[in-house]
């Protein structure tokens, strides 16, 4: 059964765009309508004035009054209903919607004292017994909301979906050295852990250390980890050196075998690249506000910040520098934006391999220059 409902207002004030029915219109034809089964159509009629007041009269009779273009949508509606009856079940197609409240999946299917998840389950059971197609079907709720949560959905952490989200799990996403076709650790197989879809770290690094040390001028920082002992006999120790005054960071990334079982797994490795050696490289991503160039015949890169600030990338050792393209996997977005990534490319050949570069802000730039606007509300004249 069509619902049909009518408006008190005129044809002219519906066209407003934040025109809507009255709350009592609402209730009576809509709200308990609904409540009895009846399938929403649409306004077909309003409110109109007969003619203008006359002299006297206090108010001008006002009669509904069928809209044509809205009767038409009725009818071709109601038409269409008559159409997916005589349809068989296997050939409709049937939609289950589930709330999606932003900002966290938790909240997908929300139903307060409700198993949402397992609710859908079953309806999507009674379609498939009834001949509707569904398939594949989930095996309870919790595999539904995996499945779900595999797109796009209002959590920002999570909205790029499972191909991105492992992608950005692995080394060369993340501004760090990794050894080409290697990360430092690798992702299981997605399986379930206390109820809940998740992607376990295995072969993960057995000794990390970080030491952070005051030394003149600055701060020095040595971090390393054994990633790549299993694979490669190397483990992988970067020290970083940041001035006080914040105008330059000079980083060192070091290759090593230490041991003679590491040595003797580097140089295994070594033979099975026909004495090519052990390529990596080192990576630094963007972000897409800054405009970098490689600059001094690829010796160095420019950036530029949108504050005016100006910024040198240089290297030393043997290695090569290079300007690729990268993506950056915004929270606030949909899909991931454009940018670009810094390569400095090496090949291990020896049992200790080191690489250096700095980040330096240029001479002309002043000190006290920030990247960042003040709001107009901050602003202070």
């Amino acid at each position: 059964v069509l619902q049909v409902p009518v408006s008190g207002m005129a044809r002219e004030d519906w066209s407003e765009p934040n025109a809507a029915m009255m709350p009592a219109e609402v209730a009576m034809h809509v709200a308990l309508p609904e409540l009895d089964g009846r399938v929403m159509a649409t306004v077909a009629g309003f409110k109109e004035e007969e003619r203008e007041p006359v002299c006297g009269e206090a108010y001008a009779p006002r009669r509904l009054k069928p809209h044509s273009e809205q009767v038409n949508f009725v009818a071709d509606l109601a038409s269409a209903w008559c159409d997916l009856r005589k349809t068989g079940n296997a050939d409709k197609r049937i939609a289950v919607l589930l709330s999606n409240y932003p900002n966290r999946d938790g909240r997908i299917g929300n139903g307060v004292g409700l198993d949402t998840p397992a609710s859908a389950v079953q309806l999507l059971r009674a379609l498939q017994q009834a001949g509707y197609q569904v398939d594949p079907m989930p095996e309870d709720g919790e595999e539904l909301m995996a499945w779900l949560q595999e797109g796009v959905t209002n959590d920002r952490e999570q909205s790029f979906g499972e191909k991105w989200r492992r992608a950005g799990r692995a080394t060369p996403s993340h501004s760090t050295l990794g050894i080409e076709g290697y990360s430092s650790s690798r992702l299981g197989v997605a399986s379930k852990v206390n109820g809940r879809k998740a992607e376990l770290l295995l072969d993960a690094p057995q000794d990390v250390r970080y030491e952070r040390l005051e030394v003149e001028n600055g701060t020095r920082i040595v971090a390393g980890h054994d990633g790549y002992l299993a694979s490669h006999g190397l483990t992988h120790v970067r020290t970083l050196h940041l001035g006080f005054d914040g105008r330059g960071l000079r980083g060192e990334d070091v290759l090593m075998a230490m041991s003679n079982t590491d040595k003797r797994r580097f140089d295994l490795m070594f033979d099975k690249s026909k004495m090519h050696g052990i390529d990596f490289s080192v990576r630094f991503h963007l972000h897409p506000d800054v405009d970098a160039t490689l600059d001094m015949n690829g010796a160095a890169i420019s950036m530029a910040l949108k504050s005016g600030e100006m910024w040198v990338f240089q290297y030393q050792g043997r290695a090569k520098l290079a300007l690729e393209q990268s993506v950056y996997l915004e929270k606030s977005r949909l899909s991931p934006r454009a940018t670009k990534q810094i390569v400095l490319s090496s090949t291990a050949m020896e049992y200790s391999t080191r690489v250096s570069w700095s980040l330096a802000k240029t001479q002309d730039t002043p000190t006290a220059v920030r990247d960042y606007a003040m709001e107009d509300l901050l602003a202070v004249e």
